[in-house]
C-alpha cells in the first residue's frame, strides 16, 4: 500500500465527502490501479469523477487493458468494515489509438445514520485510503457462544454409521450401556447429526450439530423407553445421492470413513419427532435408478481421501461388468470422466483419444484426454440391461506411452421402485407395490417424513428411502467427558498434539505456567471439539 502513495493525493475526507486525486506517476505501471475505500455499513454512497488531465501514448503495451469505463467498484466486507475495492483503469482506445487518463479527480459522498459508538481503531483500518473514518462505520463484533449441548443433558451417546439407511436403536442396547432405566424419558431424548462429517449445501452454517428428528416406538404408551420399546432415525451415509441446490448429485465424506449422530438422554432441550403423512393417489410409475463407480483409497488418519483414478493405457483397456436391479427400459444416461496423466518422460503424455463401448455398441469414438485435466461427457443411449459391460480404449495417441484415468462413470435408467434409495427427475405420482417396514422422504436428509403409505405425487429431484429392514449402528458408546473438554470457562488455552506427549507437557505447563491450561491427543481433541460451533482446521502431528 505505500507504493500506491504516490498515485494519490486526499483533497477532502470527512464524515460525508472523500475526495482524492488519482494521478498516473511519471514512469507509469501498464496495470489497473486498486484502491480499498471504508463505507459505512449502515448506509449507501455514490461516487462522481472528472477526468482533469489526459494524453496520447505512442506504446500499444496496454492495448488490451484499455477500457471505456474509468472505474469498476466491488463491495465488499471485513470481520468488522464494510469497504469498496475501487478498480481504476486509465487506458482508454480512440479510433484505435491509445490514451491515458492521466489526473482524475474521484468524490465519494456518503449518506448514513450516525450512531454514537466507542468502537476502537485496529492497526488494519489504515489499509482503506480515507482513514481515519467515522467510528460508527465500525461494526460491533458478535461473536456467537457456542451452545454447549454437553450441558442440557445427563448422558450422551455416540452413535456411529456408515451407510444410508433407518437405523433402530432398542431400550436394550442403552440399558446394556448401564443407562439407569428412569433417565429413559422419552421426552427427553434428542438426537443431534455431527453435520461437519455431512457436508452439503443443504447443512444449516449456524452449527456444526443439528438435531434431527427421531420415531420413537412405545409399545405400552407409558412414555418410557423400556420392554420392546426402540428408537429409529434416519442416518446419511458418507457417500451417495442427495439434493443438492435443487439437483440431484454425487456426495462423498472426503474427511471420515463414517458418521456420526449424538443421542442426548435426560435432555432439557426440545425433542423432535417425525412428522407422518397419509397419502392416498394409486398411479403407480417407475423411479430413477443410479449406479457410479469410481476409485479411491480408504482415508486415512482423517486427513481425506486420496483420489486414484483406474489406469488406462494401450496394453490395459478398462473393461467393467455391472448389473442394474429393476431395470424396465433399455434406455437411459450414461456419464464418464477421464483424466489424462502427468507427462513425466518424453514418452509418456495424458493426451489421447478414446473408444466408449457399452454392451457391444460404440458411444463414442472420439473421446479425447489431455494431461492433468478432467474431462466429462455425457450420452443418452438405447441398449442397457440388466447385465451390462462398459470398455474404455485408447485408440490413438500423440506419444508412445500415453496413460489416462477414469474417474468415474455413472448411469442413471429406469427402474421398478424397490427398497433402498428412490429418486425421481421428473414430475410423477407413484405408489409402492409391496410391504416395506417404512419410507421416508429424505430429500432433506435431516428433516426426513414418515410416509405411512407409499403414495405420493412427487416432484422432480425428489427422493424417498424404502426400509425392508432396520440397520445397527457399527457402535454406540457413552461419550467419556472425563478430561472436561465441554467445560472450557477457566480454561486459557488448549494444546493440541500428539497423545504421546501429554504427559511430559504437563508437567511442563504445571511448573512453568501461571496459567490453566487443557491438553488433549490430536485425534481426541479434534473429535471431541468439533461439537462446537467453532471454526478448526485439520492438525497432523
Amino acid at each position: 500500500m505505500l507504493i500506491l502513495l504516490t498515485f494519490y493525493e486526499i483533497l477532502k475526507n470527512d464524515s460525508k465527502i472523500f475526495e482524492f486525486l488519482f494521478e498516473i506517476p511519471k514512469t507509469y505501471n501498464p496495470s489497473i490501479y486498486t484502491y480499498k475505500i471504508a463505507v459505512p455499513y449502515n448506509g449507501y454512497f455514490e461516487i462522481n469523477y472528472e477526468v482533469l488531465e489526459f494524453s496520447k501514448l505512442s506504446s500499444n503495451d496496454v492495448f488490451n487493458v484499455a477500457r471505456e469505463k474509468v472505474f469498476e467498484l466491488e463491495r465488499k466486507a471485513s470481520i468488522d468494515v464494510d469497504y469498496i475495492e475501487l478498480k481504476i483503469n486509465p487506458y482508454y482506445k480512440v479510433n484505435d489509438e491509445l490514451y491515458i487518463r492521466n489526473k482524475i479527480k474521484f468524490k465519494i459522498s456518503f449518506f448514513y445514520n450516525d450512531i454514537q459508538t466507542n468502537q476502537n481503531y485496529n492497526p488494519n483500518h489504515r489499509e482503506f485510503i480515507n482513514f481515519p473514518f467515522p467510528k460508527s462505520w465500525i461494526k460491533s463484533r458478535v461473536f456467537s457462544n457456542s451452545i454447549n449441548f454437553f450441558s442440557n443433558a445427563q448422558i450422551w451417546i455416540k452413535i456411529k454409521i456408515k451407510d444410508r439407511g433407518i437405523y433402530k436403536i432398542s431400550a436394550n442396547d442403552l440399558l446394556n450401556l448401564g443407562i439407569p432405566q428412569n433417565l429413559l424419558i422419552i421426552n427427553q431424548l434428542s438426537l443431534f447429526a455431527k453435520i461437519d462429517t455431512l457436508r452439503s449445501p443443504i447443512i444449516y452454517a449456524d452449527s456444526l450439530v443439528k438435531q434431527v428428528p427421531i420415531y420413537v416406538y412405545d409399545e405400552n404408551g407409558d412414555g418410557i423407553l423400556n420392554n420392546n420399546d426402540y428408537i429409529l432415525f434416519f442416518g446419511e451415509g458418507v457417500e451417495g445421492f442427495r439434493n443438492i441446490n435443487g439437483t440431484i448429485k454425487f456426495y462423498r465424506n472426503p474427511y471420515d470413513n463414517y458418521n456420526y449422530y449424538i443421542l442426548a438422554i435426560g435432555s432439557n432441550l426440545q425433542p423432535k419427532f417425525m412428522i407422518e403423512k397419509n397419502l392416498s393417489y394409486n398411479q403407480i410409475v417407475y423411479s430413477i435408478g443410479i449406479f457410479r463407480h469410481d476409485s479411491d483409497i480408504v482415508n486415512t488418519g482423517k486427513k481425506g481421501r486420496i483420489w486414484l483414478g483406474e489406469e488406462i493405457n494401450y496394453n490395459n483397456s478398462f473393461n467393467y461388468n455391472f448389473s442394474l436391479d429393476g431395470i424396465v427400459s433399455n434406455s437411459g444416461y450414461v456419464e464418464i470422466s477421464l483424466v489424462g496423466a502427468e507427462p513425466l518422460s518424453p514418452n509418456e503424455c495424458g493426451d489421447a483419444t478414446l473408444q466408449i463401448i457399452l454392451n457391444g455398441q460404440v458411444i463414442d469414438n472420439n473421446f479425447q484426454t489431455n494431461s492433468i485435466v478432467r474431462r466429462t461427457k455425457s450420452y443418452n443411449v438405447s441398449y442397457l440391461q440388466a447385465n451390462n459391460n462398459l470398455t474404455l480404449s485408447i485408440i490413438n495417441s500423440s506419444c508412445s506411452n500415453p496413460k489416462v484415468y477414469l474417474d468415474y462413470f455413472e448411469i442413471r435408467w429406469t427402474r421398478t421402485i424397490g427398497d433402498g434409495s428412490v429418486y425421481f427427475q421428473t414430475n410423477a405420482s407413484a405408489k409402492l407395490t409391496n410391504s416395506a417396514l417404512m419410507v421416508l422422504d429424505i430429500t432433506n436428509p435431516y428433516e426426513p417424513i414418515i410416509l405411512k403409505n407409499f403414495s405420493d405425487n412427487v416432484y422432480p429431484n425428489s427422493i424417498y428411502f424404502i426400509a425392508n429392514e432396520f440397520k445397527t449402528p457399527i457402535s454406540i458408546e457413552i461419550i467419556n467427558i472425563a478430561k472436561n473438554l465441554y467445560e472450557l470457562s477457566n480454561v486459557e488455552y488448549i494444546i493440541v498434539g500428539p497423545r504421546d506427549w501429554e504427559n511430559v507437557l504437563s508437567d511442563y505447563i504445571n511448573y512453568r505456567s501461571r496459567f490453566f491450561p487443557v491438553i488433549c491427543g490430536t485425534d481426541f481433541c479434534m473429535d471431541s471439539l468439533s461439537f462446537h460451533n467453532v471454526k478448526y482446521v485439520a492438525v497432523e502431528d
